[in-house]
């Protein structure tokens, strides 16, 4: 089974230059919850996702200690939401070092690249380290189904 076989190649994707507001938009309008951050070149340099700007926004010591943000003031969140909108998309995603495959790779290679990384998305790039698509999680589970023939139509 080769990358190719369950590549996406739709996807959206989000400038290096961007900020944590211009992600969560682009996350809202498209209703995802993670990009591929590129560079002008179209090549893949990090991974963004909700989570990554939950946590930008929660500060160290509520997360630390949950039990605090119960006692934090009305107002707190839109507080928290706002100070982080300016933030460099650069300083929260998550680097990718250079992981990535191409869609003649097999998939094994996308499989192993996620569990030794924990990478939400795997880039595949053409022979420019150009994106060209990418290899989610959720696609490696499809196909890890599709050989043992489990069906992932919804039962009725």
């Amino acid at each position: 089974m080769l990358v190719k076989d369950h590549i996406r190649r739709n996807i959206i994707t989000l400038p290096d230059t961007a900020d944590f507001r211009q992600a969560l938009e682009t996350m809202v309008e498209h209703k995802t919850n993670g990009l591929i951050v590129v560079d002008s070149e179209m090549k893949p340099v990090g991974a963004i996702d909700s989570f990554l700007l939950i946590r930008t926004m929660v500060p160290d010591y509520l997360r630390l200690d949950p039990s605090l943000a119960q006692f934090e003031p009305e107002g707190v969140f839109y507080k928290l939401v706002s100070s982080a909108l300016n933030k460099p998309v650069k300083e929260i995603m998550q680097e990718l070092h250079g992981v990535r495959v191409k869609e003649n790779d097999p998939m094994i290679l996308a499989a192993t690249l996620a569990a030794k990384h924990s990478y939400r998305y795997i880039p595949v790039c053409d022979d420019d380290d150009k994106l060209v698509g990418l290899v989610s999680r959720t696609d490696i589970k499809r196909a890890m189904a599709e050989l043992l023939n489990i069906n992932d139509t919804p039962k009725t």
